[in-house]
């Protein structure tokens, strides 16, 4: 593929580390998650739920190099732990001798004592350190098939964006009739709740209505 795809409620001015991109609809169900996990994301005070919210945008990407190693299924979310087992199911090594072990003991030993949502940031955010040893396998980027977003397509996460020679091609805003169309009979079809919050009061309270008085 030589455009990745990248989606996002939120205004940036830089991918940080270790960010996704997939095809054109994985970008659109990326968009449809960040839509429906907002609400719970903001009240448990997670850093990027207090980033500026935009409108939703579809970056389309390209990078100089074209060959990735490739994850041997998809690990689940951007957390320290589940890099780490990516980590390790590239390099060929087992969770018992691997980095995993590595980052779980540390993980283990710093959350003594913590909060919940102490432990979340520590998980999601605190991830310089898995950063460093990917780069210091020589791996910059990673394939792996997505089980999520545009399900069973090919995704690369980046572990170093500075670093793997990406440029920025342009973004498209979407409607929110685009996003309800492209959604449709996916995980995150504007026709369930989840969370027990619909589709149409998560877009709410990403997009309130301007208060127009008299």
């Amino acid at each position: 593929m030589d455009v990745w795809y990248h989606g996002s409620i939120y205004k940036f001015d830089t991918f940080p580390i270790f960010t996704h991109f997939g095809t054109e609809k994985a970008g659109m169900d990326a968009i449809g998650k960040q839509l429906r996990r907002h609400p719970r994301d903001r009240n448990g005070g997670f850093r990027h739920s207090n980033l500026t919210v935009t409108a939703p945008r579809l970056h389309a990407v390209e990078f100089t190099e074209k060959k990735w190693p490739k994850a041997s299924k998809d690990f689940g979310s951007t957390t320290k732990l589940a890099l780490a087992k990516a980590l390790d199911d590239i390099c060929g090594y087992s969770r018992n001798n691997g980095y995993f072990i590595q980052f779980y003991e540390h993980h283990h030993q710093i959350m003594k004592g913590k909060e919940k949502n102490e432990i979340d940031h520590e998980l999601h955010f605190n991830l310089d350190g898995v950063r460093d040893a990917f780069l210091a396998k020589g791996i910059k980027a990673f394939l792996y098939p997505n089980n999520v977003e545009d399900r069973g397509s090919i995704s690369l996460c980046v572990v170093s964006p500075n670093l793997a020679g990406l440029t920025r091609l342009s973004y498209t805003e979407l409607s929110r009739e685009d996003l309800e169309s492209s959604l449709a009979g996916t995980f995150f079809d504007p026709q369930q709740h989840i969370d027990n919050m619909s589709f149409n009061k998560c877009w709410e309270i990403a997009y309130p209505e301007p208060d127009v008085t008299e």
